[in-house]
C-alpha cells in the first residue's frame, strides 16, 4: 500500500476534516443551547432573579467542559442564596442534575448525530483527556476524537475497500485475507 500524496487526495481529506470540524462546532452550539435552556427554565421555576441571563451565561460557559459549568454555577448560587438558603441548595441540586444529563446524555447524543462520533467515544475521550490534561484536554477531546476517527477511516478502512474503479482489487484483498507465503528456495520443489 502506498499513501496517496496527490493534491486531489489531500484536498479531499482536508475537506472531510473541515466538514467534520464544522459539524462538531454545530453540535457544540446545539449542546450549549440545550444547557442554557435547561438552566433558564430551572432557575425561572426556582424564582432566581436574572434566570434568563444566567441561562445564557451557562450556555456560553458550557463551551469549556468541566470548568465552564462550575463557573456558571457561582453567580446562580449567589443570587439564589440571596433568595434563601433552600433555593441555593436547590440550585446546586439542579446543577448536578443538568451536569449529569449533559455529560452522559445530551452531549454524547448530539455529537453522535452532528460529528458522527459514537457517544461512548465522546464520554471516554472527555474522561481520559480531561483527567490527563485538565480543562484543555476536555475541551479538545471531541475534536481530537473526530480527527482520530478520520485518520482511522482513511488509513485503515479505506485500505480494505475495493479499488475506486468499481472492480475488486484482488491483490489488495488477498494481502488482507491470507498472508504472503515465502517462496521455496531454488532446487527444493
Amino acid at each position: 500500500w502506498k499513501a496517496d500524496t496527490s493534491s486531489r487526495a489531500f484536498k479531499d481529506r482536508y475537506a472531510l476534516a473541515k466538514g467534520r470540524a464544522v459539524d462538531w462546532l454545530k453540535g457544540q452550539l446545539a449542546s450549549m443551547a440545550v444547557i442554557g435552556s435547561l438552566w433558564s427554565v430551572a432557575l425561572l421555576l426556582l424564582g432566581v432573579p436574572g434566570a434568563l441571563l444566567l441561562g445564557l451565561f451557562a450556555a456560553l460557559a458550557a463551551f469549556v467542559p468541566y470548568l465552564g459549568p462550575l463557573i456558571a454555577l457561582v453567580p446562580a448560587f449567589l443570587l439564589a442564596f440571596a433568595a434563601g438558603p433552600l433555593t441555593a441548595l436547590l440550585v446546586v441540586v439542579v446543577y448536578l442534575a443538568i451536569q449529569t444529563a449533559e455529560s452522559y446524555l445530551i452531549t454524547p447524543l448530539i455529537m453522535e448525530r452532528a460529528a458522527s462520533v459514537h457517544p461512548a467515544a465522546v464520554i471516554a475521550a472527555v474522561a481520559v483527556l480531561g483527567a490527563a490534561f485538565g480543562a484543555l484536554g476536555a475541551l479538545l477531546a471531541v475534536p481530537a476524537t473526530v480527527a482520530v476517527g478520520i485518520l482511522v477511516e482513511e488509513l485503515w478502512f479505506r485500505r480494505l475497500e475495493p479499488d475506486a474503479t468499481g472492480g475488486d482489487d484482488e491483490k489488495a484483498q488477498k494481502v488482507w485475507v491470507e498472508p504472503a507465503r515465502p517462496e521455496a528456495p531454488a532446487g527444493r520443489e
